[in-house]
């Protein structure tokens, strides 16, 4: 796990910009502790490097060239399957020198080109250039686990591992994009490749660039999974899965050092401490972190449980008030953008406990995006079935769940009284798009309290219109496979990009087994009626779960992801005094109404009132200074 900056140009002489791709480079340097390069080749190319060095830690430095000077690599990630493709590389007659997965990477872009990328299994952002012809290409992993930022200035083109990097050239325009705004207002993310910056974007997931200099002359989407029902029954379905997954597990748990994992007292990231644990014959150690205000707030006895049951050397912190106090600006600092969910705060906590023990740790993150394991599903689909019964339609043919298949389901409801009234408030029974992003909308929560100038900015149009044209590019039917796909491809990108962003802060590798595309092309053929049967959330999952951890957690119904007790914290003066300073401190962006009521700043709920922080925090420090 690394950070990287990577200049590009036709005619400019880079020699100018050695001095400024350091300071880029010391802006990334909690992403690699272990070992910094700078490489420079003609003109025309400027790369520098810092590195967490987790595969042959005495080898594979980075900017990383071919051994005839033709070809170099910035590379920030893990290939996990570099053992198959070295063997591949080694048995077409390719040398190699190194046991590093760079220089499989590296080779093998050589050898086979941009068909490398299709080969590889792991999370990666890269640069690779050739200086022949001064042509390049930058590429993501299929999922968004790795980010890569870049931005377009003049004759250059300069590329890097986190938005703050490029803030450091100066650019000309750096004022807010409204288009990006607005969709993360509405939605908590921003679609495409768009930042809160106008001049610097992102690769979207699954996709490389093909360049010449400064000059971008292709965009791929190189992998995107389909909806093709090969009619695999249940049992099979389940056996393949869990053979893919015990498979992804294995691969994650490859380096030269020690791997932990997460483990949260829920069911996906419990499942992937169980299967790792399998894989290895010393014992293994969990991590996980608690707050102890409120018992609704302690998930400990989970992890406990998970942790006695397997066998597993659990560590636990206890998380308080004074922590997120001292924390709360550098988090949106290394956030890069104002995030939707406090939970970035609780992650940021137990990734520095983690790293105090490992280098790298495993996750399970992917779970609810891939196995349907959000209530925002079964609510969808409660409203698809009632249609369908009312109606006597069938929009999704034999895909359909009867109403009554859902009844059994109804109590994971319970605590959800506010969003249905709210969701089925109007528009009942509308098209399956514009229900979808009902449920999605956060606007309510933010957009009435911002001033009247920067609302009369935002483009909700362009965000509908872009949520309508991805919801439906699924190629399916079904309503659990386009709200399973669109989630897929925008929402888990952003929920990636937190929890990149605190784990490289800790100087921690984090892994992802679920997010193997094998797996996930296995799941896009199984049909709707296994994957979401009668409604229940994670039914592959929990039937792969029976054999590996405590039935307490396969059957929880109050899993609540990572709560944090704001509302609890907000009672105590200092705190809300700190809180209050915080968002005043950005008086241009809230309505004056909201400034004169500040002390009314407590009965806002948790996500408002984080929402209101981190879009604080983030105009003061980034887009003013």
């Amino acid at each position: 796990m690394c950070g990287f900056v990577s200049f590009h140009t036709t005619s400019e002489d880079l020699v100018n910009y050695e001095n400024v791709l350091k300071e880029m480079l010391e802006t990334v340097k909690h992403r690699g502790p272990d070992g910094q390069g700078v490489c420079r080749i003609s003109k025309q190319l400027l790369q520098g490097h810092v590195r967490l060095a987790i595969f042959d830690p005495l080898h594979g430095h980075q900017p990383m060239n071919s051994v005839d000077g033709r070809y170099s690599l910035v590379f920030n990630g893990a290939i996990y399957n570099y053992v198959e493709l070295r063997n591949e590389l080694l048995n077409r007659g390719v040398v190699l020198q190194t046991q590093s997965d760079t220089e499989v990477l590296l080779q093998g872009l050589i050898f086979f080109g941009q068909d490398m990328i299709e080969k590889l299994i792991g999370m990666f952002a890269f640069v690779f250039h050739d200086s022949k012809n001064n042509s390049w290409i930058a590429a993501r992993d299929h999922f968004g686990i790795k980010p890569i930022y870049y931005t377009i200035s003049r004759e250059l083109i300069v590329f890097a591992s986190e938005k703050k990097s490029l803030e450091k050239l100066k650019i000309e325009d750096q004022s807010i994009d409204f288009e990006a705004l607005t969709d993360f207002l509405f939605l908590q993310f921003s679609f495409d490749d768009n930042t809160l910056t106008k001049q610097i974007k992102k690769i979207a997931p699954g996709t490389v660039l093909t360049g010449v200099g400064h000059e971008i002359l292709t965009f791929r989407k190189y992998w995107k999974p389909n909806f093709n029902n090969h009619e695999i029954n249940e049992v099979n379905a389940i056996d393949i899965l869990e053979a893919q997954l015990s498979e992804s597990v294995k691969i994650n748990l490859r380096g030269d050092f020690e791997v932990g994992s997460y483990i949260s007292g829920g069911l996906d990231s419990s499942l992937i401490a169980s299967l790792a644990k399998n894989h290895r014959t010393q014992n293994m150690k969990v991590f996980h972190g608690k707050f102890i205000d409120d018992p609704s707030f302690d998930e400990s006895f989970f992890a406990e449980l998970v942790a006695s049951s397997n066998n597993l050397d659990l560590f636990q912190l206890v998380i308080t008030q004074e922590d997120f106090l001292a924390e709360i600006t550098n988090l949106v600092r290394i956030l890069d953008e104002p995030i939707a969910g406090v939970g970035s705060f609780p992650q940021l906590m137990v990734s520095r406990l983690a790293a105090s023990q490992v280098k790298v740790v495993l996750g399970g993150h992917g779970g609810d995006e891939l196995f349907g394991g959000y209530t925002r599903y079964f609510l969808a689909y409660l409203e698809q079935a009632l249609k369908g019964a009312i109606n006597q339609t069938q929009e999704e043919g034999k895909h359909i769940l009867l109403f009554s298949d859902l009844l059994p389901q109804l109590t994971s409801l319970k605590n959800y009284s506010p969003l249905m009234k709210s969701f089925w408030s109007e528009g009942l029974f509308d098209p399956m798009d514009q229900r979808y992003f009902r449920l999605l909308d956060r606007s309510s929560d933010l957009i009435g309290l911002l001033n009247n100038e920067i609302t009369s900015n935002l483009q909700p149009n362009s965000t509908y219109e872009k949520f309508r044209e991805s919801f439906n590019s699924a190629n399916s039917s079904s309503y659990i496979n386009k709200m399973l796909n669109f989630d897929l491809e925008n929402i888990l990108p952003s929920l990636l990009h937190v929890e990149d962003r605190v784990s490289m802060a800790a100087s921690l590798e984090s892994r992802v087994p679920f997010l193997d595309p094998r797996l996930v092309e296995t799941l896009y053929s199984i049909s709707p009626t296994i994957k979401f049967k009668k409604g229940e959330s994670k039914y592959l999952l929990k039937k792969i779960a029976a054999e590996y951890i405590p039935n307490q957690i396969i059957e929880r119904k109050d899993k609540m992801g990572f709560p944090v007790p704001l509302n609890l914290w907000m009672k105590d003066k200092k705190f809300q005094k700190t809180v209050t300073d915080h968002i005043n401190s950005a008086p241009e962006l809230w309505d004056r109404k909201i400034q004169s009521n500040s002390t009314k700043f407590e009965n806002f709920q948790p996500r408002v009132l984080w929402g209101m922080l981190s879009l604080s925090i983030w105009w003061r420090d980034v887009l003013k200074k």
